[in-house]
């Protein structure tokens, strides 16, 4: 599997300007669903600080890894 910075871009972009998923479905995607400690929680395979102030996805499988961050939304 393979990204560029670019396309990691383009997806937080295409996110939150619902190019996705429609406004209402991307609120709903991005809802926290756990809250891990006073701070950060998970939503539907999203981390995110519970004031909605940085959004991260990772992940990985043998030889790949990810991590992406949107911050200041």
């Amino acid at each position: 599997m393979y990204t560029t910075t670019d396309d990691l871009r383009a997806f937080w972009d295409s996110l939150f300007s619902w190019k996705i998923l429609s406004r209402e479905l991307t609120m709903t995607y991005l809802k926290t669903r756990c809250a891990l400690d006073s701070s950060m929680g998970y939503g539907c395979g999203i981390f995110k600080r519970l004031d909605d102030s940085m959004f991260a996805i990772m992940g990985g499988d043998a030889g790949i890894r990810i991590l992406t961050l949107l911050e200041g939304s």
